[in-house]
Formats: structure tokens, sequence, C-alpha cells
């Protein structure tokens, strides 16, 4: 709704109640509410409570709602169809151009488990009950929240889902003023309880639930029950200058302190919600009253950004996710380019489509508009409905996504799988001889492979794979994130296990283009610490890295040096590499090349196994070659799951360059004569 109120107009005396009069001060309130959310959503770090920013357009709406709906009821007009053909003449335009322009831009993009997943929440979307589908999926803070296009329409959800019932509780209290407050206080009292309860027990329910928010909007009803009931007395103190004044300074400091002082880990809503909706409130009835408020709010600027905030909020995370979805590690470029393009979509989709509907609609008392809107939002659901099932496919169809990462595999195969990855665990063989695995990640993520050629070849040894998210493979190299303290002792124990005669060989694998080059990693050295990423620490670092391998080959083993995958944040097939690839997997795919710096550590490291005697395992040749990397087989599997690893389903058929070091007969070349 836009910030008309049928309400007394002035300081002066009441005029009558169906005087439709324009609050600007409201639309600058909204304006504020959107510049929140915006910034929060864009650079987070920029304004860490920005969320809020929603809450205050939930006081908004429940105020110039429940002030028309008493408005009508007074007047003895109200009609429920009528209620709900102005919502739907206020909500659906944009939301019908936003839902589309998602759909359309998503079956482009998007990958098959992404586009069903977008198909339902168009699906919710369309039938205003995200907040349910969002509460049963995941919580509003998540990893995964960013490839959510339609993540923000929850809150939209949340206001229809309290349209349902409060105009019908209204008609029923009708006049009666005890009635009515008695309603706004059991009510609202219940639901902020109810919200106060799941911010304890389940912070997504606090987000979603509409029993737990509605006390919000509650807020904003009640100042609209009080400007209609008790409108000479509100009339008095808001004439009060220094009152007013004052007042809005409290509401703008409440609503300052909560974008400061809140972030991700507050448990918000709960009693922290009050900072922003008893400041939206004081700001609301004192606003136009002040001459803070007016100077803040009622400014041209300000007021039409309010105007604009309804399709501004619902353009502007679209953008930002598929942008995320799209180009993961892009810099504020791209996002002030996105912003700049949300902005400029609200401004053609308040001129062009609401303003014009809105128009036709009030003037010639169409009813086609309605019918049209109407008629969209079906197929649209329908469409939703459709992607949900498979029924409609993606471009990017063929395009077949890791669902496994690196650890899948030996999570469901050891019993006692440790959750944090680190551990030692063993692949049973054919033979008493033992290979170990001394690695992190990028070594763990063959284990399948390994497994595989154990199970179908008869020469082949057992397997322990002692290996940890972030263990480097290189004693005296620490780093003291608490995460990986437990590194050093799986180091320690595989290094003793190393002289276990019935250790034959021991290969050594690891991330080393990130330890190595872009880490916070150390050498422990004579007292000192040296950081392994630079110049003097890497070189520090492969000369430990020597002495390892020497060490394995006094005990008598035989020891394989696993050169590691390429890294770069292009390889993934989340990003614009895999998804504006030609839907023609025949078609010449662009291939990325090495960069210089990986190509030097990779030419350093073939140079240490040949100085120590270390086989060679090169992930390079087999992906690679030529130092340029395709991302996608010709069938549609990508060859990375991410930035750093392969996919599991690519490496379990295709890492035959793994298979030598579990055969009792390797057929490796030689980095030196041994």
């Amino acid at each position: 709704m836009d910030s008309t109120l049928r309400t007394p107009a002035t300081e002066g005396s009441p005029i009558p109640a169906s005087h439709p009069v324009y609050l600007p001060h409201v639309d600058g309130l909204r304006a504020i509410a959107v510049v929140a959310v915006v910034i929060f959503h864009a650079f987070p770090p920029l304004l860490p409570g920005g969320f809020i920013g929603v809450d205050i357009f939930f006081v908004i709406s429940g105020y110039l709602i429940t002030g028309i709906l008493l408005n009508d009821i007074r007047q003895q007009r109200f009609s429920i169809q009528r209620f709900y053909r102005k919502r739907i003449l206020r909500i659906f335009p944009a939301l019908l151009a936003v839902l589309a322009s998602v759909l359309l831009f998503g079956w482009f993009v998007l990958f098959n488990p992404e586009f069903r997943q977008l198909g339902l929440h168009i699906l919710s979307a369309g039938g205003f009950v995200q907040n349910l589908t969002l509460w049963h999926e995941s919580g509003y803070f998540d990893n995964a929240s960013i490839a959510k296009p339609l993540l923000h329409l929850w809150s939209l959800a949340i206001e229809e889902q309290f349209y349902i019932v409060w105009p019908l509780l209204l008609v029923m209290v009708g006049l009666r003023i005890r009635a009515l407050f008695l309603l706004l206080l059991c009510s609202g009292l219940g639901s902020m309880l109810l919200g106060i309860y799941y911010v304890c027990s389940d912070s997504t329910a606090a987000y979603y639930s509409p029993l737990g928010r509605a006390w919000e909007l509650l807020v904003g009803a009640a100042l609209a029950s009080i400007q209609h009931h008790r409108s000479a007395r509100l009339q008095y103190w808001q004439q009060q200058r220094g009152l007013a004044n004052g007042a809005v300074l409290l509401g703008l400091l409440l609503i300052g302190g909560a974008l400061a002082m809140l972030n991700r880990d507050s448990a918000f809503p709960g009693y922290w919600a009050l900072l922003p909706t008893l400041g939206a409130a004081l700001l609301i009835v004192f606003g136009q009253h002040s001459h803070i408020g007016r100077l803040l709010l009622s400014q041209p600027s300000m007021v039409y950004l309010g105007l604009i905030s309804y399709p501004l909020y619902l353009w502007h995370w679209p953008l930002l996710s598929f942008g995320r979805i799209i180009k993961p590690f892009h810099g504020n470029k791209l996002t002030l380019l996105l912003l700049a393009l949300a902005a400029l979509l609200a401004v053609l989709t308040y001129h062009l489509l609401e303003r014009p509907l809105r128009r036709q609609v009030q003037q010639h008392g169409s009813r086609r508009p309605l019918q049209c809107l109407l008629t969209t939002m079906v197929a649209l659901v329908c469409l939703g409905a459709l992607s949900y099932q498979h029924t409609l496919s993606p471009r990017l169809q063929q395009v077949l996504v890791p669902e496994r990462n690196e650890w899948d595999f030996l999570r469901t195969t050891v019993s006692h799988f440790d959750n944090t990855g680190i551990g030692i665990y063993r692949l049973p063989g054919q033979s008493a001889d033992t290979v170990l695995y001394l690695g992190d990640s990028q070594l763990a993520q063959y284990a399948e492979r390994i497994h595989r050629v154990q199970s179908t070849q008869p020469n082949s040894l057992s397997a322990i794979f002692a290996v940890g998210g972030g263990c480097i493979p290189v004693s005296q190299v620490f780093i003291d994130e608490l995460n990986r303290q437990g590194c050093w002792e799986l180091r320690r124990q595989a290094f003793a296990m190393a002289s276990d005669p019935a250790i034959k060989r021991v290969v050594i694998g690891g991330a080393w283009h990130w330890y190595l080059l872009n880490s916070p990693y150390y050498l422990q050295q004579q007292g000192s610490r040296i950081n392994v990423s630079t110049d003097a620490g890497r070189l520090a670092a492969l000369s430990q890295l020597g002495q390892d391998i020497r060490h394995f080959r006094e005990l008598g083993k035989e020891v394989y040096l696993v050169l590691g995958n390429p890294i770069s944040q292009e390889l993934s097939p989340f990003t614009s590499g895999v998804r504006l690839l030609p839907a023609n997997r025949s078609a010449t795919q662009p291939l990325l090349p090495i960069d210089t710096a990986q190509q030097q550590l990779h030419q350093a490291l073939l140079e240490v196994a040949e100085q120590f005697g270390a086989r060679i395992i090169d992930p390079y040749e087999a992906t690679c070659p030529g130092n340029r990397c395709p991302r996608v087989t010709i069938t549609g599997l990508p060859i990375f799951k991410d930035h750093a690893h392969f996919n599991p389903d690519w490496a379990v058929n295709n890492a035959q360059f793994m298979d030598s070091s579990v055969l009792s007969s390797p057929a490796l070349r030689f980095s030196s004569s041994l």
C-alpha cells in the first residue's frame, strides 16, 4: 500500500475520517528500511544489523493496512473481496515481473537441482508460503542463503498470511473499542512471547514463523487503532513540539542502535526486535509533527526512495544472488553495478507497471488488469510446479552437478569416521603389505578410487589413509587455527606408523598450491616462525618436505609424491566458466590456463622429488595437459567439485594416475634412479 491513510490530516481540527491523506514521512521511513536491507545484503560488514529493515516494514504495513480497514468498517463498506483486489493490485505487478525474470534467468544459468529448488520457491512465492518452505529447508543466515534468489520473499509471505486472518478479526470486533484493544493486547503479547520462545529453542522458526512475527505488524495496527479511536488525544500530544522532536530523536536512536549493535549472531528477533519496531512506531506517530522528522523523512529524495522501496526490495536480492551464483568471488564493483541495475529496474517497475495498472483500475474501474494479474500468477505457479517435478528442465540439464564431496566415501565406508575428517582410516586389501597415504583432503579425494582398485585388482595392497582437512603433510609446519590442532597429533602418529614393517610405501599429497602460495601456515624452525607462503618460507618448507621423504626412504619405504591438482575459483562448476557454456557439449569450451605461480611451484615439487628419490604422481598430466584445464567432460560431467578438489564422481572413474600407488607392481616413471 502507498502511504495514504484515512486519518486526521493536520495539526488543526480533525477532518472526516474518510478523507485520504498522504503521509510522506512514512515513505521516508520506508526508504530507511529498504536502504538498511540492501546495504546488509550487499555489504554485510558495513551495516551488520541491516536486516531490521524488514521489521520496520512490518510495522509500517500493520499501521497503514489496519487504518484503511478500520475506516472501511466504520463506513460500513468493508468487503473482503474489495480488500484482496486492492492487495492484488498493490502486490502482484512488481512481484510477477520479478518471478518471471528469475524463472527465465534461472532456466539459463542454473543446474538441475538448483532449478528444481527454484521451481519450489516460485510455487511457494505464488502461494505466499515461502517462509514455511524456507523454514523446513534451512536457516536465514546459512551458507546456502545466497544461492536462493527468492529467499527474501519470506517477509512478503508473512505479511499476506497475517492479512488472511487480521481483517476477519477486525470485522468480528467491529467498532467496540475495548474488544479491539483487548484483541491487540492478547494477540500481540502472545505472538511476542512465542517469538521469544523460538529465539531460545529454534532460531529458524524465530525468523520464519508467522505466529512469532505477527506482533511486529500488530505494533503498527495498535498505532492505527489509537489514531482512529483516540485521534483528539493523540493530536494533543503530537502538537507538543518538544515531545515530538524528542520522540523522533529517540526513534532514530533506537533504529540506529539496532543497526549498529545487532548482527547475524544476535538472538533475533526476540527482545531485540523491540528496538526497530518501537523506533519505527515513534517515527510514524511523531514524524510529520517534528522538525527533525520533516527534515529527514519528508525530503523529496527520501520520499521517492520510499515510493520505489517495494520494487527495489523485490529486485535487489535476486540480482545479488545470481551475481554470487555465477561469479561467487566477485568484487565490490560488480556488487555496485548490480545495485544500480536493481534501482533502475525498481524505477521502471514503479513508473511503467505499477502506476499505470493502478491508474487504469482506479479511473476506469476495469477488472481486466486484475484478471490478467491472477492469470499470470497461476501460469507462473504452474511453471514452478513443472520445474519442481523435473517436467520443465533448465538449459544446462546435461551438466551433472557434483552432489558429493571428497569426504563422503570415507564417511560412509569406515565405522569410526571423525566428523572433523581428521583421522586414520584403513581400507583392507588383498595383501598384508600396506600403503600409508599421508595428507589432506586433496589426498582423501582419491580414497574411493583406491578402494575400487583394491576390489578389482588381485595384486593390490591394503591402504591406510592418515588424512585431515587442512593437515599439511610436512613436519614442523603448523597453523594456529583451533580446528586444525588435531592435525599435528595425526601427523605424529602417521610418522610413527611408517616404521611398521607392514608399511611398504608412503604416499604424500596435499594442496601444495594453497599451502605454499597463499596460506597462513608457518614453519617452526629453531624457535622462530616463517610463513611458508613467502619466498624464503616456501624454500624452507620444500626443503623440509625433502627431509621427510629422506626419512621415509631411510626406513626402507617407497615414497610417492602426489603433486596436487590445480587450484582456481574458476575451476568450480558453479561459476560462470560452466554456467555460461553452450548447452551443446560438442562445442569448444574455453580452457582455463594454470597461473604462472602454480606452474613454478609444480616444477619445484618435481625437483624435490627428483633430488630426494620420490616417485611422482602428477594429476596435471591427466587433467590439464599443456597447463590448460577443461571444466566439464563432453558428457557434461564436471571435472572439479569446487575450486580445489576433483568431482568424486569423476575421480572414481578417471583418476587412473593413482592406481599404481596401491598395486604391488607399479609402473611409474622414476624421478631418479633408486
